[in-house]
């Protein structure tokens, strides 16, 4: 590939948001459940029938669909989006609309170092459009992906008792607990986000805030994707932090 066609190909703007609108009218799972002609496609997806041949034509030449004699299939690329699991990581009817929003604001971000968005704006947002409950969905599959290695990549046989801070649902540390029956689990987050956890036999739910107040002493305390969202002097503080509260030494002024 020539350097020309290798810059076309990283600038391309066209084929993600093709992928994208194509998952959030849900496409693939229309084509998956015997939907296969332009027409059947537009009416089950609510579509344009000429805007949408338009995406499909685009999609099919990026390998996401097939076309032949007016009937579409989807290619194993387009099945990776059928049903749950992926297809909600494209879904622009519900959270991942703010964060493709973010993006715009990149430029923002590097001119001046700071986040496009703070976090205080995208969590308002998730609360006045709804998808509260969406994002949290998400968040847990990503979770529970990621507990699933840890509680097998992780040594925890000299570990009695884990704490995951910032922890949100709960879902890593009761993953934890259930591959490892001789652990106890305590998941830490602020008040508002444990609100809905209950507690259960071997599984804490205590409510704080991690900058302020000082961490449940354990064995182990898990910080599961909470560093990424920090510049490094935050996550710097944040590290420090939690090597006082392990230390015994921890105060708010700290």
């Amino acid at each position: 590939m020539d350097a020309r066609a290798r810059l076309r190909e990283l600038s391309d703007l066209a084929t993600p948001w093709a992928v994208w609108i194509a998952t959030t009218l849900a496409l693939p799972d229309h084509i998956h459940a015997g939907a296969t002609t332009l027409d059947e496609l537009a009416a089950a997806a609510g579509a344009d029938p000429d805007a949408l041949r338009r995406l499909l034509a685009l999609l099919v030449a990026r390998g996401v669909f097939t076309e032949s004699d007016g009937v579409y299939a989807n290619t194993e690329v387009a099945e990776l989006l059928v049903g749950g699991g992926w297809r909600s990581w494209f879904d622009l009817d519900g959270a991942p609309a703010i964060w493709a929003e973010s993006w715009a604001r990149l430029l923002q971000a590097v001119r001046t170092g700071s986040p496009g968005r703070d976090e205080g704006w995208y969590y308002a947002e998730l609360a006045r459009t709804g998808q509260g409950e969406h994002f949290d969905a998400l968040m847990e599959a990503q979770v529970r992906a990621n507990a699933e290695q840890l509680a097998t990549a992780y040594d925890w046989g000299g570990v009695e008792h884990v704490v995951d801070v910032g922890g949100g649902t709960g879902t890593l540390v009761r993953t934890l607990l259930a591959v490892h029956p001789h652990l106890r689990g305590t998941l830490y987050d602020q008040s508002q986000v444990v609100a809905g956890a209950e507690p259960a036999e071997r599984f804490e739910v205590v409510g704080g805030d991690f900058l302020v107040d000082p961490l449940p002493a354990a064995d182990v305390h898990v910080l599961s994707q909470i560093l990424h969202g920090w510049p490094d002097e935050g996550a710097g503080l944040i590290l420090s932090r939690w090597r006082k509260w392990r230390a015994g030494s921890f105060s708010s002024r700290a």
